[in-house]
C-alpha cells in the first residue's frame, strides 16, 4: 500500500504542476522581453511595441538525483496494466544522498508591458509559483520506509537534510530603461518589485538523527533525534483546509516583499544594418551581456505551528507504518517511545530561491544566435525556503519576425548530466520544454513542459523619437 500511494503522488507530480521559471528555448536573448524580463528585467528597456500583453503560461518540471524515469509512455502502460505498480518504472542510482525538486510549479496570469518612451519601460506581472523541494536525504532510508520488507540493512547517521513545501504569488512591478546609448554600445538597467502574498508552507528541518536498522528485525534504533517540523497550514487539529490554501492565493497566508535587479550590456554593430522598424529580430548588435539576481525577499508567517522532536528510541516497523500517514498519531506514537515533543506557535520568515543569473548572447549570422548562460544558486541552504540548484546552459536559436526556435542543452548541478531542450516560439503562442527526453526515452531524471501566450499591439513607426 505504501508503495502504491508513492508511486500515485510522483504521478500527481508528474500531471498536475506547474514549474521552474526558466523556459530558456524562448526567453534566452532577445526574442520576447515579456518573458526575458523574468530572467533580468533590464530586458525590458528599449521596447518598440506600443503595449504587449502577457495573458497566460504555464510550466511543469520535476527533477532529482534518487533515480531514473521510465519514458512516460511506459509510465502510462504500467499504470494501466499494473494498477500503478512503479515496479521497474523508477530506477535507483548510485547516489547514497538525494536531492529532490517535485515539482517546481508556476503560473504566469495577465500582465501588462507599457514603454513610456523609446528608453524607459514600465510591466505589471502576476503568478503563483509552488517549489516542492527534498534536499540531502539518504537514498537507504528512502527505501526502507517504502518497502520496509527490502533485503537492506542500515547504519546511518543523517545531518541537514530539509524538505520544504512553498507557495506563494506574486503582484509585479518592473521598470527596465537604457541608461546610456551611442554608436558603439547600448548599457540598460532595470529592477522589479514583488508584493508577495504566501500561500502557504510546511518544513521538515532535520539537524541529526541516527538509525540502525537491520535486515529482518521488526525493531530498529533511532538515536541523537533533533528535528523541527513547521507549518503555516498544518496546525495543531492535524488539518489542513482546502478552501483556506484557495483563499490564500491572495496573501491571506503571509505577507514579503521579493523582487529581482540586472543590467544588461550590448555591443552594437560598427556598420550599421538596415531593419524593419516591427522586425524584432535584434540584429543590430554583435553580442550582449546579462547579469541579474533574482528572487530576493522572503515572507513571513505571523502564526505558525511549529513542534520539535529530540531523543532517541526503538521504533516497531508495523506501528510506525500505521501511524505515519497521521502527524498527531505520529508523534503520540514517538513520545511513547522515548522521544521528547515541544509545542509553540511562532512567527516565521521563508525564504525565496535567490540565484544568480549571469549570459552573453552572441549573434552568429542574420537569424542565428547562440546563448551562453549560468544560473547559480545563492540562497541560504540553513534559512527556511527553497533553492535552485546551479545549471549551465548553451541554446543556439533561430530568430526571425515571427518565429523564434531555441534548443537548449543543459548541465544540471544536481544530477551531473545534459539535459535537452527545445523552444518554439510562433507570434502569440510559445511551448517548449528545457528537459525533453523523458517523453521519448527511458531512464532521464526529470521532465520539463511549458506553454503561453502574449499579446503583442505593434508601434506606429517612429511613435518615439
Amino acid at each position: 500500500m505504501a508503495r502504491r500511494i508513492v508511486f500515485l503522488l510522483f504521478l500527481t507530480f508528474l500531471s498536475n504542476t506547474l514549474s521552474a521559471q526558466r523556459l530558456l528555448g524562448v526567453s534566452a536573448g532577445t526574442s520576447d522581453i515579456a518573458l526575458g524580463m523574468y530572467l533580468n528585467p533590464a530586458n525590458l528597456g528599449g521596447c518598440n511595441d506600443r503595449y504587449i500583453m502577457p495573458l497566460l503560461s504555464f510550466n511543469v518540471e520535476v527533477d532529482n538525483n534518487l533515480g531514473t524515469i521510465g519514458s512516460l509512455s511506459q509510465i502510462i502502460r504500467s499504470s494501466k496494466k499494473n494498477g500503478a505498480n512503479p515496479q521497474g518504472i523508477f530506477t535507483y542510482g548510485g547516489n547514497i544522498k538525494f536531492s529532490m525538486l517535485a515539482p517546481m510549479a508556476e503560473v504566469r496570469g495577465p500582465g501588462i508591458i507599457l514603454p513610456l518612451s523609446r528608453q524607459h519601460t514600465l510591466a505589471f506581472t502576476t503568478r503563483v509559483r509552488v517549489l516542492n523541494e527534498f534536499y540531502n536525504f539518504d537514498k537507504l532510508i528512502y527505501k526502507v520506509a517504502i518497502k520496509p520488507s527490502a533485503q537492506l540493512s542500515v547504519n546511518a547517521d543523517l545531518k541537514n537534510f530539509k524538505w520544504t513545501l512553498h507557495s506563494w504569488s506574486e503582484l509585479g512591478l518592473a521598470y527596465g530603461g537604457i541608461l546610456a546609448d551611442n554608436d558603439h554600445f547600448q548599457l540598460k538597467v532595470g529592477f522589479k518589485v514583488n508584493l508577495l502574498g504566501g500561500v502557504g508552507y510546511i518544513c521538515l528541518d532535520g539537524k541529526s538523527m541516527s538509525i540502525d536498522y537491520k535486515q529482518g528485525i521488526d525493531s530498529f534504533n533511532v538515536s541523537k533525534a533533533d528535528l523541527l517540523f513547521s507549518s503555516s497550514l498544518y496546525g495543531a487539529d492535524n488539518a489542513i483546509n482546502g478552501t483556506q490554501i484557495l483563499g490564500n492565493i491572495f496573501g491571506g497566508g503571509g505577507r514579503g516583499f521579493g523582487g529581482d535587479v540586472g543590467i544588461t550590456y550590448i555591443a552594437k554593430n560598427t556598420v550599421p544594418k538596415t531593419t524593419d522598424f516591427f522586425d524584432h529580430s535584434g540584429d543590430d548588435y554583435r553580442f550582449a551581456l546579462s547579469l541579474s539576481v533574482t528572487d530576493v525577499g522572503s515572507i513571513t508567517y505571523y502564526e505558525t505551528y511549529q513542534t520539535t522532536i529530540t531523543g532517541g528510541g526503538y521504533l516497531n516497523s508495523q506501528n510506525l507504518s500505521a501511524s505515519i500517514k497521521n502527524f498527531n498519531n505520529l508523534t503520540a506514537y514517538l513520545q511513547t517511545r522515548g522521544f521528547v515533543k515541544r509545542d509553540s506557535v511562532n512567527a516565521t520568515v521563508v525564504y525565496l530561491p535567490t540565484a544568480l543569473v549571469g549570459s552573453v548572447d552572441v549573434h552568429i549570422n542574420h537569424h542565428l544566435f547562440t546563448n551562453l548562460m549560468i544560473i547559480k544558486n545563492i540562497a541560504d541552504d540553513a534559512q527556511f525556503g527553497n533553492q535552485y540548484f546551479t545549471q549551465f546552459t548553451v541554446t543556439p536559436r533561430y530568430q526571425s519576425k515571427n518565429v523564434t526556435l531555441g534548443l537548449p542543452v543543459t548541465y544540471n548541478t544536481l544530477t551531473q548530466n545534459l539535459r535537452f531542450g527545445f523552444g518554439l516560439h510562433y507570434r502569440s503562442l510559445y511551448i517548449g520544454s528545457d528537459d525533453v527526453l523523458l517523453f521519448v526515452l527511458n531512464h532521464q531524471y526529470g521532465a520539463n513542459f511549458y506553454a503561453g501566450c502574449t499579446v503583442k499591439i505593434p508601434n506606429r513607426p517612429h511613435r518615439f523619437r
